[in-house]
């Protein structure tokens, strides 16, 4: 059994930049990646999405009946234990998790079981996975250099990949280096005629408009042209408008650099439209 893969396709190039005045430290976050190896560290995210979306790319789902599944395990090498899934011929190493996962299935217990030499443990296995109740599993399996077996899940099972968490975190911290989204967004706002002041912190910018633009006829242009924004009059509580009608609130936060540009110069032409 395939699945298909599904990428958005989303090119992510901007960011928030965090505060690091703000929270507190956890040292052991970064002892944690300093004690890794060299190909499971990033200086980005985007770096990150390229590994795990070639990981992706180079796995396989499939289910599979668990009295199908034969352990392999040779006393040459105590510390090695394989599985043959049905339809291949060589041995696939199971990870910790998925051998956690494999074992609890059986009713075995994984903890113990990782003590044991490889042949003593694959015996236990492989008598769990036959006399067991069988049932239908979710493999995972990813060629990345050897074939690892990654997961085992029942067959219902719906897997979020790690690119796809990646490409979720990218839209809120773009490439993980810094921020551009901010900065974008008031070049833009500037360029378009608006006085827009530098915000410290959050994902809005307030912007005050030429005394010389229709607010009114600016944000049904604006709509028409796609860009919306919200006018300054939907912030005041007594209905009146007056000055904060020529202000409006912007938001960068859901929005990549490129598409923050392209608002902006929407926006500019539909000032130029509603100058009085």
């Amino acid at each position: 059994m395939n699945t298909q893969i599904i990428d958005a396709g989303r090119n992510a190039s901007g960011g928030y930049k965090v505060d690091v005045s703000r929270g507190e430290n956890v040292d052991r976050v970064s002892s944690e990646w300093f004690s890794r190896p060299d190909d499971e560290r990033y200086l980005s995210l985007d770096d990150l999405f390229a590994s795990v979306k070639t990981r992706t790319e180079q796995s396989r789902t499939r289910t599979v009946e668990s009295d199908a599944i034969r352990v392999e395990a040779h006393r040459d090498d105590p510390e090695k234990l394989g599985l043959v899934l049905p339809g291949v011929n060589e041995p696939i190493a199971p990870t910790h998790w998925s051998f956690g996962q494999l074992s609890s299935i059986v009713g075995a217990p994984a903890a113990y079981l990782r003590q044991l030499p490889a042949p003593l443990a694959g015996i236990n296995l492989q008598y769990g996975l036959t006399n067991h109740r069988v049932e239908q599993i979710k493999t995972m399996e990813v060629a990345n250099g050897r074939t690892e077996l990654r997961a085992v899940t029942g067959p219902d099972y719906g897997r979020i990949y790690d690119h796809e968490l990646v490409s979720a975190v990218q839209r809120i911290a773009g490439n993980g280096t810094g921020d551009r989204r901010h900065d974008a967004l008031r070049e833009g706002l500037i360029a378009a005629g608006l006085d827009a002041p530098a915000v410290a912190g959050g994902m809005f910018l307030w912007a005050q408009l030429p005394e010389r633009i229709d607010v009114s006829r600016l944000f049904e242009t604006a709509i028409a042209q796609g860009v919306l924004y919200a006018p300054g009059a939907a912030f005041d509580a007594s209905g009146q408008g007056g000055e904060i009608a020529h202000y409006a609130r912007f938001c960068f936060a859901s929005n990549d650099v490129a598409s923050l540009k392209q608002a902006t110069d929407r926006l500019a032409q539909a000032a130029r439209l509603s100058a009085q």
